[in-house]
């Protein structure tokens, strides 16, 4: 369902190098969160289906993130790269000293 929403190229690559967590990594402590001590940032995709926007603006919130919104699906981050690169530029120009 959401390869369909790439160009067959970078859904390709994304899709082609995941594969499946071991099942002793659930029960794993993954230690405090990083959010908690480090600046964030958050890339919401307004029409995303697979995790809702307002999930989404709950969570980063409560991570303190600096949120942007940008009109894509679920998989923003590879249809609608220039918002990922405006989003990563004010992160840098946010904690260059």
């Amino acid at each position: 369902m959401l390869r369909q929403r790439c160009a067959a190229e970078p859904g390709r690559r994304a899709f082609g190098s995941t594969a499946a967590a071991a099942a002793a990594q659930l029960g794993e402590p993954s230690g405090p969160p990083a959010w908690a001590d480090i600046p964030s940032w958050s890339l919401i995709g307004t029409e995303d289906h697979a995790v809702p926007p307002s999930l989404q603006e709950q969570m980063s919130t409560n991570a303190g993130a600096h949120i942007s919104y940008v009109k894509a699906g679920h998989l923003g981050l590879i249809t609608r790269p220039n918002a990922v690169v405006r989003v990563i530029d004010q992160a840098i120009r946010a904690t260059s000293g």
